[in-house]
């Protein structure tokens, strides 16, 4: 049996006709990471992409090559509420 458009449209239909009675499946993260945790990992990831970061009192100095360097607030917030 050949994979063609009409056969990819009913696959599409079927598919968005399940979304809609059941939603879509829920990523699930099973640990949820600590602020220290995701912040020195964002720090890394934009440090692979050519960014220099200087940790200063409260404050974050990033340095991008050719530009000028931003200054950015370092507060670990309180989780959010869930109200429902």
């Amino acid at each position: 049996m050949k994979y063609t458009q009409e056969l990819a449209r009913i696959k599409a239909t079927q598919y968005r006709q399940r979304i809609a009675r059941y939603g879509r499946e829920a990523v699930y993260n099973p640990e949820p990471v600590n602020f220290k945790k995701w912040f020195l990992n964002g720090i890394r990831t934009y440090e692979a992409k050519g960014a220099e970061f200087e940790l200063l009192p409260g404050m974050v100095k990033i340095q991008w090559p050719g530009k000028v360097a931003l200054l950015r607030v370092h507060v670990q917030r309180p989780p959010a509420v869930n109200l429902i």
